[in-house]
């Protein structure tokens, strides 16, 4: 307990979490997955998460109003506005704030919407937010090449060692060089730039490399971390209960470190609504002015 409310802490200095058991409810509340384990005296992951939970960040929201209130989000007359529409305005709202103040995000979109997604994402890539876009497969290529140099394989053993089977010496072999292409690419995303939205995590799915994105997470949003803001494009069906890459699990702790992208989002109805209401307010305040 003492170190869950010392990391906390570190990261949120204001922030005061009550002792046990009153602890466990505030976590509950807060939609983190962990239990109290009485053997081991310790927080711990469910069993749907990846490992113990060795390290704590995300106890608290890194911004109190991650999930708005009714009178937060932007409002509009409740028989103006679409349901869908409305939930648009709140996604949107919910990566302003990620922005904003830093942290983790998970962005789950069906498979067959990512052109649309990518085309979506592409306006924080500019002024003012500078998102750096990274493609991790492409990434973890470059430095399996690299390694592979560096140690005097041909590539071509490297594509037969990938057929092998699993406990086979070629394949023991391989995954020794794909940690350490795995680690490589971890240091270069942390590196890509303050707010980074990174896509195609598979590739550290099929090599058991997850605990890359489980660091990452951890670091974004930390004030030892250049790391600010990091998004991370995962594809799969909101159906699901949580995300996961491939069949595995994605490392997030609770519910507050992933969104599912709607089809009014992809579709810009959000900005359209509030484009169109700017506009009424102009027209009808020009006629105002032009009336005897």
């Amino acid at each position: 307990v003492d170190d869950v409310v010392s990391r906390v802490r570190a990261r949120f200095p204001q922030v005061r979490l009550p002792e046990r058991p009153e602890l466990d409810a505030a976590l509950k509340a807060a939609e983190v997955a962990v239990t109290w384990s009485e053997a081991g005296q310790k927080f711990v992951r469910t069993e749907t998460m990846v490992g113990d939970l060795s390290t704590v960040t995300s106890f608290v929201k890194r911004d109190p109003t991650r999930i708005a209130t009714p009178t937060e989000r932007t409002s509009f007359p409740h028989d103006e506005v679409d349901p869908a529409v409305a939930g648009a305005i709140d996604l949107e709202g919910r990566l302003d704030r990620s922005l904003q103040s830093g942290g983790f995000l998970a962005l789950r979109v069906p498979t067959t919407r990512g052109n649309e997604l990518r085309r979506g994402l592409a306006r924080f890539t500019g002024e003012p937010q500078w998102m750096a876009s990274v493609d991790i497969e492409q990434l973890f290529l470059e430095e399996l090449r690299a390694v592979a140099r560096e140690k005097r394989v041909e590539w071509a053993k490297l594509i037969a060692a990938d057929l092998a089977l699993e406990g086979t010496t070629d394949h023991t072999n391989l995954r020794i060089l794909t940690h350490e292409t795995a680690t490589r690419v971890e240091c270069r995303l942390a590196e890509a730039g303050p707010r980074v939205v990174a896509w195609n995590p598979g590739v550290l799915a099929r090599y058991g490399e997850l605990g890359t994105i489980d660091r990452l997470r951890e670091a974004a949003g930390r004030a030892d971390s250049p790391l600010r803001t990091l998004w991370l494009v995962v594809f799969g069906s909101s159906a699901d209960a949580r995300p996961s890459i491939d069949g595995h699990a994605l490392p997030v702790i609770g519910r507050s470190e992933w969104v599912d992208i709607t089809d009014s989002w992809l579709a810009n109805e959000h900005r359209s609504r509030r484009a169109t209401g700017t506009e009424t307010a102009q027209t009808g305040s020009a006629a105002r002015r032009n009336t005897p």
